[in-house]
């Protein structure tokens, strides 16, 4: 199993996901609104990651981020909505209306 490190590039809005050596092989990206809503729109893993977990990794994260900071959160990310919704017991806490914009993922490695 891979272990992971998540680095917050707070001046940047972002996640960065490492493993172990340093390698960066995600992201996740926010902005925080006026109101105090915080909005995951984007996050991105390396294809050989994908259905390991490794997206998980950085939106939980997000999530303890947003609960330190007191935000309500959202996304218009199509995979963290998606994320947000399964687990909406666990984040009722925080959860603000999840915006239904829907992208496609890009793919690539480039972090």
């Amino acid at each position: 199993m891979v272990e992971f490190k998540v680095s917050h590039e707070k001046e940047l809005n972002r996640f960065i996901l490492l493993t172990e050596e340093g390698e960066r092989v995600g992201r996740v990206s926010y902005a925080v609104g006026e109101d105090g809503t915080m909005t995951i729109d984007h996050t991105k893993v390396s294809l050989d990651l994908r259905g390991t977990g490794a997206g998980k990794h950085l939106i939980l994260a997000a999530v303890e981020y947003a609960r330190g900071m007191s935000y309500k959160l959202n996304a218009t990310c199509p995979y963290a909505k998606k994320m947000l919704e399964k687990h909406r017991k666990d984040f009722s806490d925080i959860l603000g209306p999840v915006l239904s914009e829907e992208s496609e993922p890009e793919p690539g490695n480039e972090f």
